[in-house]
């Protein structure tokens, strides 16, 4: 663990060296610029340092958690600005080996360098507006971007649909990560934004705690009154397990994964941990199916996920839904074995979009692409659905910048013309 912290900062440290050689050559002499620049290493040094002497806990359920955040913002800002010194190093690097093979004259080799340092100059300037206006982009993420509760509707259509479930209504939230709220008020606007909606089904596709029960706690009657006319369902993420924190033991390990079990069940969420529940709606009968995590990454906790176990002993059903936290596990199983087409429908989380990208008509990007196919809204092969929620939380980064939490609203219907 220590050994990961000095590389960290180590790493930090090379980057703040490297892009202080850009702020002094666009500012020669000794300024403000040079000034307020050594202020911010400062400060975030000194915010890492106390992270880690102090762990996670010291940010829970506090206005801290935002000075963590900017001095991530700050980091990564100058890493972005990184690049562009990069690129400037690079510019006057070729020009100085053109004028090499060249073998110019004095004059022109003079002349050719002021103009390599001139342009230089223009590209780091360049990415000192970018990186300003980055930084400006990741502080709003944390103050205003993480709180902007959005609202996704999706009408499903499932063949031979019951005219009895037509319009079932269900309300998907995930990834709450409750460790990393500063004040409880999100989650209880969260809550009565949900309840606005009188849905049929509530389901949460995991990581409700960054690693401990005890985040839970503070939120038992917030999250109780989530109400639902058919039941809560909720299943766990890889982050439930508590595998991200050295346990003074494996029994305290486990203990911790089962006060979070028993807390859920206070709350009211019934707890599917690879089975199945009936439920009867107008004497329909419609099958949640929940199954623990399950991922494709060796980085993330191992997989505990079965499919498999989850379906036994169900016969049949109008409607079988899945919970299942990583959309990898459609991907991967799922979607490939026909032992499984009767699965309509898949609700899954665990990307949160990479709390960053850019979502308007006709583009949809994020670095999370990269990882996963499918890392948000609705996706469909054959007559199988996957619904993949951005999460309602944030991790590391507290912000969002153009992926706003979500409360997804799925509705069931049985006409093809309406379907998404």
């Amino acid at each position: 663990m220590t050994f990961y912290v000095v590389l960290i900062v180590l790493c930090v440290l090379a980057i703040d060296i490297y892009v202080f050689k850009a702020i002094r050559t666009i500012f020669a002499k000794r300024n403000s610029a040079w000034y307020l620049y050594l202020v911010s290493s400062i400060f975030t040094y000194a915010t890492l340092v106390t992270y880690y002497y102090f762990g996670r806990d010291a940010y829970y359920l506090s206005p801290k958690i935002f000075l963590m955040g900017t001095a991530m913002a700050l980091v990564i800002t100058k890493t972005t600005i990184g690049a562009f010194v990069v690129v400037s190093d690079l510019f006057k690097g070729f020009y100085f080996l053109k004028a090499l093979i060249q073998k110019r004259r004095a004059k022109e080799k003079a002349k050719s360098k002021e103009y390599a340092k001139s342009r230089a100059k223009f590209i780091l300037q360049v990415g000192g507006v970018f990186g300003a206006f980055f930084f400006g982009t990741l502080i709003y993420g944390m103050a205003v971007g993480a709180y902007r509760l959005t609202k996704r509707r999706s009408n499903v259509y499932i063949p031979n649909l019951p005219k009895e479930l037509e319009g079932l209504k269900i309300v998907h939230i995930s990834d709450l990560h409750l460790g990393s709220f500063p004040t409880t008020e999100p989650v209880q606007r969260a809550v009565q934004a949900i309840n606005n909606e009188n849905a049929d089904l509530f389901f949460f596709t995991g990581d409700l705690v960054n690693d401990k029960a005890n985040e839970i706690l503070p939120y038992v009657d917030i999250l109780s009154g989530i109400k639902a006319k058919y039941g809560k369902y909720s299943i766990l993420g890889n982050h439930d397990y508590g595998s991200y924190v050295l346990w003074d033991s494996k029994d305290e390990k486990r203990n911790n994964l089962a006060q979070q079990i028993a807390l859920q069940k206070k709350i009211g969420w019934e707890v599917l941990l690879n089975e199945h529940r009936i439920i009867e709606v107008e004497n329909k009968e419609v099958a949640v199916l929940g199954v623990e995590y399950w991922g494709k990454s060796a980085r993330w906790e191992k997989q505990h996920g079965d499919i498999d176990a989850a379906l036994v002993g169900l016969q049949s059903a109008a409607v079988k839904i899945l919970l299942t936290h990583d959309p990898s596990h459609w991907d991967e199983v799922i979607s490939q074995d026909a032992k499984y087409d009767d699965i309509a429908l898949s609700l899954a989380g665990h990307t949160h979009g990479f709390q960053f990208g850019v979502e308007i008509p006709n583009i949809k990007w994020s670095p999370s692409q990269y990882a996963y196919p499918r890392w948000a809204g609705l996706y469909k092969e054959k007559n199988q659905y996957l619904y993949v929620n951005r999460g309602l939380g944030f991790l590391g980064y507290p912000g969002r910048v153009g992926i706003p939490p979500e409360i997804t609203i799925i509705t069931l219907t049985g006409q093809s013309s309406i379907s998404a």
